[in-house]
Order: structure tokens, then C-alpha cells, then sequence
């Protein structure tokens, strides 16, 4: 039976934005989920207790280090990024490490500044590359490069539970076991849901007029374009601006963005939980394993 894997990609975040966005497509290009916590950067234990769940669910782990060692944890002293590692390692996940190599050629901005984190980036890189699945990159596209053969090279390798297509499964019941049958009717994708959206408008002029649009897709359609973004649990504002991007530049309101999510919810395609950050909660939404296994399904 053919399995996907989800990959976990952990590193600092603002000073590698670009390199996580081009490691997001090399995993789906390797046939892989990613998941990566871009809207969801913990910066306190209950939410780095959420990136541990989805940690748990993940089949590969890659790490990118740049120049920066990131937010510390006042309790541990190390940065979020190296509990991401350490926590990974601890549950037998294999890690994929990628070190930059030459990080003196970084501008000010992409390098810590702060003598003790200077200190504890090298001490926390030491660390890692002993991994034996451990590589050096001088660039992105070079880190690209790398991160796909890895991914490739650890699937053949290193065998993981995976993902595997519900009507794939079948028992024999002729052996007196029992049968089970996953195949799932998706037959409600095809429910159609029209949608009004609105000009999104960076500057107003008088007389200018705010163009609008109503467009109609099949919920498979909607599932399709937004799922490759809640691989990961992410806040209700990025499942919103993936719906928004239904219709480039446009926006559609918030009863709609709630019609959508209660739908695939109640599907069982989608979870929602509400987590606490700092002084207030937070939404946060993602696929389900069913979700993960019916985005599979439609991407073949």
C-alpha cells in the first residue's frame, strides 16, 4: 500500500522565511505533507505544548539553523527551536539537521547580536550536526536541494507509519478476522456555496469604487485549495486568508469564513480547538487524520 509521510520543519522564523517557504515546496514535491507551525511560532509552554501534538503526528522532522538561535525559554534557558529538536529526538523521530555553513557572510540582520545567544547557537549546532543525518548549506537553493534528497533517501531508508488512503484496507474475512471497509462516500464535496467578495483596497481615491464579485465553487474545490495549508494546526486568521485567496485580491466576510469551517467540521475534515495565549485564547484549526488521508486522496 502507497503511505505519504508528514515532515515537521522547525527553525527561527523571521530570518528564514524564504528558505522555510522553498523547504514547504520540496516536501510536496518529494510527495510529502509539510508541517510547519507558520502562523502558530510558540513563545510560551502551552503552545509549545500544542507543537508537540503535532510533532507526535509527524513521520520526518527537518531542521533548518541559520544564524539566530531563537526565543529562549525562561524555564529550560534554550530556545523553542532547540526544544522542537530535543523533543523530536526524544520521541524517535528521525531528524533531518541543515546548517548554514557560512554564516559570517550574513548581514546584521539574519544573525544574533546577543553574546549569549551567539554562544548557545553554537553550542545547540555542535549538537546536531553529530546527527548522523546531519548536512552544511551555503544557499537556498543549494538547502533545497539537499532537503528534498534527504527526504528521499529517509523514506527508503528509515521506515515510518505514515499515511495510508482509507479504501486501501481490506481484511480478510475469510480467515474469520473481520473486514473493514473505510471508503468513504465524499459525494457532499459536491455541494455547491456561492460567495460574495469584496476588492481588497490598500488606498481610496474619491470616486473610486470597490469592485465585488460573487463566485460559486463545490466545497471539493474549497477543500482542495486550502487543506495544503492546515497540514499543521495554524490560527482561525490563516484559515480565513486561505479562503480569501479563493479569489486573488479579494476577501470575503466573516459568516462565510465560519459557513466553510463549521462544513468541514462537522465532516470531520477539519478540528478546531481554542488554545490559550498569554492573557486571552486563541483559535487554532487543522485536518483531521481523515482530512489528512481525503487530501491525499485528491491530490493523486
Amino acid at each position: 500500500m502507497e503511505k505519504k509521510y508528514q515532515v515537521f520543519i522547525s527553525s527561527t522564523f523571521t530570518d528564514l522565511i524564504n528558505e522555510r517557504r522553498e523547504i514547504y515546496n520540496a516536501i510536496l514535491t518529494a510527495g510529502c505533507f509539510p508541517a510547519g507551525m507558520e502562523s502558530f511560532v510558540a513563545t510560551d509552554d502551552e503552545q509549545f505544548s500544542v507543537i508537540k501534538k503535532v510533532i507526535d503526528l509527524c513521520d520526518y522532522y527537518v531542521l533548518i539553523i541559520g544564524g539566530r538561535y531563537g526565543s529562549i525559554n525562561e524555564k529550560t534557558g534554550i530556545s523553542y527551536t532547540e526544544m522542537e529538536y530535543d523533543y523530536a529526538i526524544s520521541k524517535g523521530i528521525p531528524v533531518l539537521v541543515f546548517a548554514r555553513s557560512n554564516t559570517e557572510k550574513l548581514s546584521s540582520d539574519y544573525v544574533d547580536t546577543d553574546s549569549q545567544k551567539k554562544e548557545k547557537l553554537i553550542i545547540f549546532k555542535n549538537k546536531a550536526m553529530k546527527n548522523r543525518l546531519a548536512n552544511l548549506w551555503d544557499d537556498i537553493n543549494d538547502l533545497k536541494f539537499k532537503v528534498a534528497m534527504s527526504i528521499v533517501n529517509a523514506i527508503r531508508d528509515i521506515e515510518r507509519p505514515g499515511w495510508i488512503r482509507g479504501d486501501s484496507i481490506s481484511l480478510d474475512k475469510e480467515n474469520d478476522v473481520f473486514s473493514v471497509s473505510t471508503n468513504e462516500n465524499y459525494d457532499y464535496l459536491n455541494k455547491e456555496i456561492t460567495i460574495n467578495f469584496t476588492e481588497i483596497m490598500y488606498s481610496f481615491t474619491p470616486g473610486k469604487v470597490v469592485d465585488e464579485k460573487q463566485l460559486t465553487f463545490t466545497y471539493r474545490d474549497i477543500y482542495k485549495h486550502i487543506s495544503g495549508g492546515l497540514t499543521a494546526m495554524v490560527e482561525i486568521a490563516k484559515f480565513k486568508d486561505l479562503v480569501n485567496s479563493l479569489c486573488k485580491g479579494y476577501y470575503t466576510d466573516s459568516a462565510t469564513h465560519n459557513k466553510i469551517k463549521a462544513f468541514f467540521v462537522g465532516k470531520g475534515l477539519i478540528k478546531s480547538e481554542n488554545v490559550k495565549n498569554k492573557n486571552a485564547f486563541t483559535e487554532i484549526v487543522g485536518l483531521t487524520e481523515k482530512g489528512l488521508s481525503l487530501m491525499g486522496e485528491l491530490s493523486e
